[in-house]
């Protein structure tokens, strides 16, 4: 039985594969580099969004072992992938077959548990468009939980090995806490059990189960201290402040409804033609009606009286005392899938605003139990079937007769072997592009109007093209000098089209090189480094604009020695207008820089200037006054020199930041282009406009006139052009929001047709108070200020007053001569600015260029540097502890299996 559960998704899998290709697509990047693997087990890891960060590479270990192994015996990553997904799918299979037989269920259910819980509806539209391995191993982990609880409560394996084999399930929880709220899923299934236990088999029952998983609590601990420790440290950079808001996830409830709910499949992918292309097959004859048939098959159990499973349960009606309960979850999960939206609206709200609700976030994902019931549900189904006596009375009513009528016509091994082939074949009919491999889609092209165009998607099977490889091992060499790799052009999305017929996630390349390369990612999981992007946007805004000098002082403050220009990205599918690699063919004519290798259309440059790197000390540094230092704030300091955000030391020359006369003041009563009138900024073709809007004067409340914007439909805007030269801008303003989109502000850079980095105004139903400082980017030729309110498919009402542009001025301190004070020092290190970095005892810990970290100090500046990550020695002790615990586990398993001997 377990072998024909395995061999169907193993041969299954081997659809979903191209010969020289790897899968890639949307979220799922290219699986392609090992030098990451180098650094499973650092503390302090670099990304292409970071000059370091907490590493927490160890979730990846299971993955991380089969692509090492597999390319150190001169297979590919394609290969290693295969492997890996046909692992994961084949689990999937056989975990829940596991789980069937641990509950007891006849051997034949235990098979179409296992074919149904690796072939329905959820694994299919989980994937994303694709298949995705997260899922795939929450599927296994809450199957595997509930069988070693089941186990051990049914006296089938000792408390002992439960409470070990629990420990040993290690890695796969830490694969799961990729995605938090995906291990909150999988631990749940343990109480889960334990509660399921003491309804069938009593308390008795109930107890050894929970005595294994209290051992196993700290088992489990000890032997996932490893990446448990390290987790935790990096979960306090996620960007949770970006992610928890019901507007950064709302749009994947699309399709969170009841009726998709109980065919498994609420998931926003499936409405997407180009990611899911055979959908369209679902909505048609038979698939239409099978998706329906397969939940209300499972519910006629319930219609059937009194019979037993032979599961040796402590109540009387086996049968309705496993699928009562088991169908109570199924609505419970199905009622709380639907999220913000009708009917759990109200209570999910109140759970998500909760600490921690996040947790929550896209509810469809906990379908996943569903998924599991069903499957056992069929199995109970098959079970029922295959120990039904003859003459045994089924019910009443019409499903009884028909029932009965079988009975008569079909002896019961016929009737078992029918059910099952019937119920498999109806998982295998609802998931075909399992067997197919159009779960992989090779074509994938949107619907008229889809947010996909212009055009299609490019196929998910990705031939990765040999100069990738031949550029990291050029890159990877010893020969080659020290320093970060800047990636050109940057992304303006995380999601990045390249020319070689790949469409998704921009984060493979730093899983290639084995140094640090700046490639900073939008939309990330986790905080880039504060600084980082806007450092590294200018140094290619000065490459573009032909400011070599600008150029190479960037370069050096990032501590670059080596730009590589992708010629391979192409316009995005899904967000044109980014940057594009013919915006740096003029790069060869920077004096600064000199080709140094090509590879295809990869272009390697290296600098002239070898930059500094590692820990160091220097007097050359000034300090300028504000909380957080704009990088083009260093074109104002001399070459060499370092700005540190402190306030003026003295001895220490300084950058004074100052304010002018207002170049646009709307004063009290809310005068001038800025009160109005009202207009459209949505530029869409097509589009109907419904904005309105004006200065409100007659309010009691306020002691200031304010400008009122209302949009049902479009974008409300005002504009001023901006009196500027150059240098840069503070705006300041007030705002209030009303509903709907929040208000915004645009200082638009024209001649470069894009809006200025600022920061975002409040939220608030109160009047805020809003300053931000815009640097003008390179290639600007003229300001113009736009304020707005309102979005798509938004009713939105904004508020301004007190809106002024003040320019300004920058003034520089230097050292006179007769100034004797004594200069302290900067110690400067090439990581990114955290907290978390320890300098000497008595150091000030600054912020050095707005990037780095760095301590202003008195000692010595010969004496030796003492700086070092806070968490080093916590994470050390973390896998002492581990390894430790998988010591003393298999020392007490050999004694106590000796002990077994000697008895």
């Amino acid at each position: 039985m377990f072998l024909i559960v395995a061999l169907l998704p193993a041969i299954a899998a081997q659809t979903w594969f191209r010969e020289s290709t790897v899968i890639a697509a949307g979220d799922i990047t290219l699986p392609i580099g090992t030098a990451w693997v180098n650094h499973i087990f650092d503390a302090w890891v670099w990304s292409g969004s970071n000059l370091g960060g907490p590493g927490a590479l160890q979730l990846q270990l299971p993955w991380a072992v089969i692509v090492k192994t597999v390319t150190i015996l001169g297979g590919s990553e394609g290969l290693a992938q295969r492997l890996w997904l046909t692992l994961l799918f084949v689990g999937v299979g056989l975990s829940g077959a596991l789980l069937a037989r641990t509950i007891g269920l006849h051997p034949i259910g235990g098979l179409v548990a296992g074919v149904l819980y690796a072939f329905n509806p959820y694994t299919l539209s989980m994937g994303l468009g694709t298949v995705y391995a997260l899922f795939l191993a929450t599927e296994i982990a809450i199957a595997l939980l509930a069988s070693v609880v089941f186990a051990v409560a049914r006296h089938q394996i000792g408390i002992w090995r439960g409470a070990v084999l629990l420990g040993i399930t290690t890695p796969l929880l830490g694969v799961l806490f990729g995605t938090p709220p995906q291990l909150a899923i999988g631990i749940a299934a343990l109480p889960l059990a334990v509660v399921a236990v003491w309804w069938v088999w009593g308390p008795s029952a109930a107890k050894r189960g929970l005595l294994a998983l209290l051992i196993g609590i700290p088992i489990t601990l000890a032997l996932s201290a490893y990446w448990i420790v390290p987790a935790a440290i990096q979960i306090g950079a996620a960007a949770t402040a970006n992610l928890a808001g019901l507007d950064t996830w709302s749009f994947a409830e699309g399709r969170a409804t009841l009726a998709n709910a109980f065919w498994l499949n609420p998931h926003w992918p499936w409405a997407v033609p180009e990611y899911v292309p055979y959908a369209s097959n679902y909505s048609q004859f038979p698939l239409i009606a099978l998706i329906y048939i397969y939940p209300a098959i499972l519910t006629s159990l319930l219609v059937l009286r009194q019979w037993t499973l032979g599961i040796g349960s402590r109540h009387w009606n086996e049968g309705l005392a496993v699928t009562v309960p088991m169908f109570s979850i199924v609505l419970v999960l199905v009622f709380f899938s639907t999220g913000t939206r009708f009917p759990a609206g109200p209570v999910f709200t109140k759970l998500y605003g909760l600490p921690y609700g996040w947790l929550l976030r896209e509810p469809g994902r906990f379908l996943v139990f569903n998924c599991l019931i069903y499957s056992l549900l069929a199995a109970v189904l098959v079970t029922r079937v295959a120990s039904q006596r003859e003459g045994a009375s089924s019910g009443v009513g019409p499903l009884a007769e028909i029932w009965a009528g079988l009975k008569r016509w079909l002896p019961g091994p016929t009737r078992s072997t029918l059910t099952t082939a019937l119920l498999c074949a109806l998982g295998l009919t609802l998931a075909y592009p399992f067997l197919t491999g159009a779960v992989i889609p090779d074509t994938r092209v949107p619907a008229p109007g889809e947010v996909g165009g212009p055009g299609p998607l490019p196929s998910a099977h990705v031939s990765v093209p040999s100069y990738w490889t031949e550029m990291a091992s050029y890159l990877n060499s010893s020969a080659r000098r020290n320093g970060s790799v800047l990636v050109l052009p940057l992304d303006d999305f995380y999601q990045v089209s390249y020319t070689f017929g790949f469409h998704g996630s921009d984060v493979f390349i730093p899983n290639l090189i084995d140094r640090h390369v700046i490639l900073p990612v939008p939309q990330g999981y986790f905080q880039v480094t504060p600084g980082l992007q806007p450092a590294a946007a200018l140094t290619a805004a000065y490459l573009r604009n032909r400011d070599w000098t600008s150029a190479a002082k960037m370069l050096s403050t990032l501590g670059v020695s080596y730009i590589l220009v992708r010629g391979d990205i192409s316009p995005s599918i899904v967000a044109p207008g980014g940057d594009l690699p013919q915006n740096y063919d003029i790069v060869k004519a920077d004096p600064f820089v000199t080709p140094d290798y090509q590879s295809g259309p990869l272009k390697l440059f290296a600098t002239t200037e070898v930059p500094q790197s590692g820990t160091r000390t220097t007097p050359n540094f000034w300090t300028v006054d504000t909380p957080a230092i704009d990088p083009h704030l260093l074109a104002y300091v001399p070459d060499g020199l370092h700005l540190v955000s402190h306030h003026p030391i003295p001895g220490v020359p300084g950058l004074t930041v100052g304010g002018g006369k207002p170049v646009i003041d709307v004063g009290p009563r809310f005068s001038g282009p800025l009160a109005g009138p009202v207009v459209d900024c949505d530029g869409t073709p097509g589009h109907v406009s419904s904005v309105s809007g004006g200065v409100i004067r007659t309010d009691a409340s306020q002691a200031f006139s304010y400008l009122k914007m209302t949009s049902t439909s479009g974008i409300a805007c005002v504009s001023q052009p901006i009196p500027w030269k150059a240098g840069p801008i503070v705006i300041q303003a007030l705002s209030r929001h009303i509903q709907g989109d929040v208000p915004r502000i645009c200082v638009m850079e024209e001649g470069l047709r894009q809006c200025a980095s600022v920061r975002n105004l409040s939220n608030s139903a109160s009047w805020t108070t809003y300053t931000a400082t815009i640097y003008p980017d390179p290639g600007t030729l003229s300001l113009t200020l736009y304020l707005t309110a309102g979005g798509p498919g938004l009713d939105s009402i904004n508020e301004f007053a007190n809106v002024r542009v003040v320019p300004v001025s920058l003034q520089t301190s230097t050292l006179k001569s007769s100034d004797s004070t004594a200069r302290p020092s900067l110690i400067i290190s090439e990581t990114g600015y955290s907290r978390d970095w320890i300098g000497p005892v008595g150091a000030e810990h600054v912020k050095v260029d707005g990037i780095f970290n760095g301590w202003i100090t008195t000692q010595d500046p010969s004496k030796p540097v003492d700086v070092y990550y806070r968490y080093t020695a916590l994470i050390g002790t973390a896998y002492l502890v581990s390894d430790l615990g998988l010591i003393a586990l298999v020392l007490i398993s050999l004694v106590r299996r000796a002990r077994v001997r000697r008895n």
